[in-house]
Order: C-alpha cells, then sequence, then structure tokens
C-alpha cells in the first residue's frame, strides 16, 4: 500500500482512468451539504492567487491548498494498448465530483478565458481519444452503470443535457459549477483582462492546490480491510485536542510544569460545555472548535477555514514563539483569558449594549461571521471603553439589520469583518467605536454598502417583508421598535422576547375583509395578499392570544344566528400591552385598511432609521 498526497494535476494530468465498480453506491452528493461548501473553499484559495496574480506577486505566499480528502484506489488488470485503469475502492463521490467541477471549469475557460488555460483543464478531463481503444475510455473517471448516461451527458459540452435526465445529481451539479465558476469569474466587471486572469487563477488552483490522499493498494492488499478502516465510526480527533496536544508538547520541550499548566490553563475546556455540539450554519460542530476558528480568525485577521484551525494556530504559535517556558505560558494566558470571555456570552447583562448585540445579530439574525470582531471588542487585553464598544456595537447592528431588511447579499460578510480587524488593529484602541463606524460607511462595493435612510424608508414602506425574511429576524426588529416606543420611564422597559407576529389584515382576508372588492377583481386580490406582508401590518402579541384572533374581522360582529363574535381590535384592545399595538388601536378605532397599513409602514420605518441610525 502506497499513501500520498496528490493534486489533481498528479491525479488527473495522465493518461489513466478510474472505474466505479458497480458495487458502489450511486452519486449522491448534494448542493447543500457537498457542492455549496466545496465551492467555498476553493473560491477562497482561487481569490488568494487572484490577489496575488493581480499584485505580481507569487501564489504561493498568498495561497494554501485545501485538503478534499482521501480515495482509495487498487490497480486493474488491462490489455496491452489499453489505458492504466484503477478500481475506486473509496472516494467514487469525491472524484466524480472533481471531473464535474473541472470540466465546468473547462467550459468557462473557453468561452471566456485563454487557450492555454482552456488546454490546461482539458487535459485533466479528458483522455487523447487517439490513444483509447474505446469510445469511453477517453474519460478520466468511469462510473457505475446507473450513472453512465447523465455522466456522459453532463460532460458532453457541445449539447444540451437531455430534459429527462437534468434532474439527476450529477447534471444538477455539473451546472451548479458551471454556474458558480461565470459568476466568479465575471464579477468585478472590470473588463476581459481581468477575466481571464480570474480564469488563469482559478486554473491554476485547480490544478495544483486542491490535495487528496490517494491510497495506492497492491493486489495482495484487502480493499475492504482498508475502506472499514477509512469508515471507521470511532469518535474523531477535535482540532482542540491537536492544539492540546501541541501545547504542552511545547510545556514538555522546554522543560515547563505542564502538568500544573494543564490544570491551571487548559481544565475547563474539559468541561461537557466546551464539547457540546451546536448548530453552525448547516452544521453542527463543538464549541470548542467553533471558538479556536472565531478566535484564530480574530488573532490572524484572516480567514481560517474548518480544516486549518490546528495548521493556523500552530503557524500563529510558532509565529509569536514558543521556545521557552515563558512564551508557552503568555500563549496559555491569553488562550485562557479569551475563551473565559467567549463562554461568557451567554452569561452577559441582559439588554446591556453587548447582550442585545449577541442576542440580535449573533443569534436572531444568525450572522455568527461577525463573532471574531464581536471577541475583538470584548476581550479585557484592549481595553476598548464601554463608549466605544457600544459605538462600534451599534454601528455593526445598524449595518447588519439594515442590509438584512433590503434583502441585501450577505455573501461578502466575511471579508467585510476581516477588514475591520485588520483596521481595528492598526488603530488606537480607543477610538475603536469611530473606527467600526467610519470602516462600514466607507464601504462602497454593492455587496458592503451601508443602506441609506432613504433606501431604507422605501423598501420598507412598499416591499413586503413577512415571508422574505426569516421571522425570528422580523421579530427582532418589531422588538426594538417596541423598546423604543416604552422609553426608560415604562414600569417593563423591554419588550418580552419570543413573542409571536401577529398580521393585523390577516394573511387569509377574504371572509371578513374582503367586501370592497369585487369577487372578479384578480388586481386587487393580489395587490392585497402584497400588501398584508408589509411591515405596517405587523405587531407582536402572546402566543396564547395569536390563536383567538385567527382571521377575525376588525370590529365585533354578530352573525345571522345571532352569536357575537369578538373582532381583533377588541381582543387586541383588551389583551395587548404592545405600546405599538395599542397606538394603532387609537388612531384607527373603526376599520383598518390598505392605505392604513402603507402609511404605518413608512412611520415605523422611521422608526428604523433612528434605532439604527447612520453616519
Amino acid at each position: 500500500m502506497d499513501a500520498r498526497t496528490r493534486t489533481p494535476e498528479e491525479i488527473f494530468g495522465t493518461h489513466i482512468r478510474y472505474v466505479i465498480p458497480p458495487y458502489q453506491r450511486p452519486y449522491v452528493w448534494t448542493e447543500e451539504k457537498q457542492w455549496i461548501p466545496l465551492w467555498a473553499d476553493i473560491e477562497r484559495v482561487a481569490d488568494a492567487a487572484y490577489e496575488a496574480l493581480t499584485a505580481g506577486e507569487s501564489v504561493e505566499k498568498r495561497a494554501s491548498s485545501h485538503f478534499l480528502g482521501a480515495v482509495v484506489l487498487q490497480a486493474l488488470p488491462n490489455s496491452v494498448g489499453y489505458i492504466q485503469a484503477r478500481s475506486v475502492v473509496d472516494g467514487q463521490q469525491r472524484l466524480t465530483t472533481l471531473q464535474l467541477l473541472l470540466d465546468a471549469a473547462q467550459v468557462t475557460a473557453t468561452e471566456l478565458g485563454n487557450e492555454v488555460d482552456s488546454a490546461a483543464l482539458a487535459d485533466l478531463v479528458l483522455n487523447n481519444p487517439k490513444k483509447v481503444q474505446e469510445h469511453h475510455e477517453r474519460f478520466k473517471v468511469w462510473p457505475s452503470r446507473i450513472d453512465r448516461e447523465v455522466f456522459v451527458a453532463a460532460m458532453d459540452d457541445d449539447q444540451e443535457v437531455p430534459t429527462h435526465l437534468k434532474g439527476e445529481p450529477i447534471a444538477a451539479a455539473h451546472e451548479f459549477f458551471r454556474t458558480s465558476v461565470r459568476e466568479w469569474a465575471t464579477q468585478d466587471h472590470d473588463g476581459d483582462a481581468a477575466v481571464q486572469r480570474r480564469i488563469s487563477a482559478l486554473t491554476l488552483v485547480l490544478h495544483r492546490y486542491l490535495e487528496v490522499v490517494a491510497i495506492d493498494l497492491t493486489a495482495s492488499d484487502n480493499p475492504q480491510v482498508i475502506f472499514e478502516a477509512l469508515n471507521d465510526r470511532g469518535t474523531p480527533l477535535l482540532a482542540a485536542d491537536l492544539i492540546k496536544n501541541y501545547i504542552f508538547m511545547q510545556a514538555d520541550a522546554v522543560d515547563a510544569d505542564a502538568v500544573a499548566w494543564e490544570a491551571r490553563y487548559w481544565r475547563n475546556f474539559d468541561e461537557d460545555w466546551w464539547r457540546d455540539e451546536v448548530s453552525q450554519g448547516r452544521y453542527r460542530r463543538s464549541r470548542i472548535d467553533i471558538f479556536f476558528q472565531y478566535w484564530l480568525t480574530m488573532l490572524t485577521a484572516d480567514e481560517v477555514p474548518v480544516e486549518e484551525v490546528f495548521r493556523t494556530f500552530r503557524s500563529w504559535a510558532e509565529g509569536r514563539g514558543v521556545s521557552t517556558p515563558a512564551e508557552v505560558q503568555s500563549l496559555l494566558e491569553i488562550l485562557h483569558t479569551d475563551a473565559r470571555q467567549f463562554r461568557r456570552f451567554v452569561d452577559l447583562e441582559p439588554h446591556s449594549p453587548e447582550e442585545t448585540f449577541y442576542y440580535r445579530i449573533v443569534e436572531s439574525m444568525e450572522t455568527g461571521v461577525v463573532t471574531p470582531v464581536f471577541l475583538w471588542l470584548l476581550i479585557e487585553r484592549h481595553a476598548v471603553s464601554p463608549e466605544q464598544r457600544a459605538k462600534a456595537l451599534q454601528a455593526l447592528e445598524s449595518w447588519i439589520i439594515r442590509r438584512t431588511l433590503l434583502r441585501e447579499t450577505g455573501k461578502d460578510y466575511n471579508r467585510v469583518f476581516l477588514g475591520l480587524l485588520k483596521a481595528l488593529e492598526d488603530a488606537p484602541k480607543s477610538s475603536a467605536g469611530d473606527i467600526t463606524a467610519d470602516f462600514l460607511a466607507s464601504q462602497t462595493a454593492a455587496s458592503r454598502t451601508w443602506p441609506t435612510d432613504e433606501a431604507v424608508v422605501e423598501s420598507l414602506s412598499n416591499q413586503p417583508l413577512y415571508g422574505r425574511i426569516a421571522q425570528k429576524r422580523i421579530r427582532i426588529v418589531l422588538e426594538a421598535i417596541e423598546d423604543s416606543k416604552r422609553g426608560h420611564k415604562t414600569e417593563e422597559a423591554h419588550c418580552p422576547r419570543g413573542l409571536t407576529i401577529e398580521h393585523v389584515m390577516p394573511q387569509s382576508w377574504l371572509n371578513h375583509w374582503g367586501s370592497d372588492i369585487a369577487p372578479d377583481d384578480e388586481v386587487a386580490r393580489m395587490q392585497r395578499d402584497r400588501t398584508v406582508q408589509l411591515l405596517g401590518n405587523l405587531t407582536l402579541v402572546n402566543e396564547r392570544l395569536n390563536p383567538s384572533l385567527s382571521n377575525n374581522a376588525w370590529l365585533t360582529w354578530v352573525d345571522s344566528d345571532g352569536i357575537e363574535h369578538v373582532g381583533k381590535k377588541d381582543q387586541l384592545q383588551e389583551h395587548s400591552l404592545m405600546r405599538m399595538t395599542r397606538d394603532l388601536l387609537d388612531l384607527h378605532p373603526t376599520s383598518w385598511t390598505e392605505d392604513d397599513i402603507r402609511v404605518r409602514s413608512s412611520t415605523l420605518a422611521q422608526h428604523i432609521i433612528r434605532i439604527w441610525p447612520r453616519p
């Protein structure tokens, strides 16, 4: 058995065939679980390569290889004159996906790039047709029988995939990567030269900056034993386990009291709270590994992919020094103190600027990518004043919430916050709030701008909100409006959290709210359906009140059987303590109309730009 790290250039660069045996499962990777994360990782490396090429620097200085995993191969006997072939014992999903990605990139290179890049990618996709005995041998990867038809169709760049195959995972994967590569290559709109430079950067990455551990078995190796060992269900090591091992090996190497230091600085990390798995985007990871990823991002002001946490830590530690007892102990003290602050996130003073930011932005808005900045502002050694910290958090909150309400992309958030971390590191800690506000206000790219007051008011006055933004995100906006109406002199100064969003004019409005619309007026019906989703038609109620409100009429009424039905207005009047709701009731004692909704939408939008101001 021979195991070596190889690049796509080494795996596919020769005349070779990787045959997926019939007992292997069909292609099952999906967009959400595999394609998007894979492309995000490749895009990150390609961005670094593109920046290096643009700056005239060596790509090695900016781009680090991305590890894709392992494949297990076993040589197959082949007749003289036929291309060498290997059976894919394990890793068929990975190899198939790589081929689909490479072919998608080659299509874009042919359309928008130069001939050199197109030819270089083509060499990784197809064998020379003049050197094959059978037509199908031109493919570097040959799927099992169930996937062959769609694979051949997807890899044929001269025609469309037949309709009956477009829904197959292989065809969908090829289209996903084709779209993603094209969007990435053309994102700057800086002309053909920039597009070609991007394609050259991606071509280089796809050749040399992806890594796969290829395990080649000999004829005497038992492939089943190897397969079972690689897919064993034992508990995997966390990045934190590797970090701990590294630190205390360094402590031993400098003759420090590693046992005492472990008890003093690391014991808390062994508690269940740190090992518990929590959601991070689409995945679940241990808190300790999430902490290390965010912490290292804060320290380096650079992106730290999940799989690079340990290597990044080791590089950072060696850069600051771990060759003396004092250096190792200093590292442990920083780690211990910052981890303690991270754990305090769940025990921040209720309704303080810090706790409010964490609740609204990190939890409700699910913008965990801002956590390194949040941690930077809170850790003790930076000594950011409460006033400057509050100003920084207010600016971040305004920037994120305004962009969310306008449904602006969050794709570039990671780079924005990395840039902010660098700006904070380069400036006096005493001006952290000013630096944060100025940095965010200075962003001019469409994916980074801080929406103006006019844009926010215009959008919220006219564009449906409910159904287009997650309910918990709308809820925190309504809570903030309620807080602003209550003020500090109110007995209960803060809106309760976790209330239910209620449509004042119900979404199913036809029975009690449709008398003013002709039965055949589809335009008016569509307009009302749209209007009920505006911000001005939303309020908050107790979850026990929500079902009773249902689709009732605005005013109390008596049906033909003499039964009285309490209207929404009277129920809200009796039970709701929300200031925003009581204001609405006072202004609209007899009716609630589409015009009323639009006016209130504009009014609430004015509240929002005051709650979350922009410099």
